[in-house]
């Protein structure tokens, strides 16, 4: 795996794997949504991120601080 991928949750891990099959038109962006329980609008995001980032852009933004 790559160094970038290392350091990813198991939750992270299946949205990175969901996206890169819908992005190789496995399944649609509806099926890749309802995979992942969350919104085509929100999976879109996910993908425009993935594209401009790479896998990090997947990573929460929040890991490592305190919960509000």
């Amino acid at each position: 795996m790559s160094k970038e991928i290392d350091n990813m949750s198991h939750k992270e891990l299946n949205r990175l794997q969901t996206i890169r099959e819908s992005l190789s038109r496995h399944i649609t962006q509806d099926q890749a949504a309802e995979r992942i329980a969350i919104s085509v609008r929100q999976l879109k995001r996910l993908v425009q991120r993935y594209r401009s980032e790479g896998p990090q852009g997947l990573v929460s933004r929040r890991s490592g601080k305190r919960p509000q």
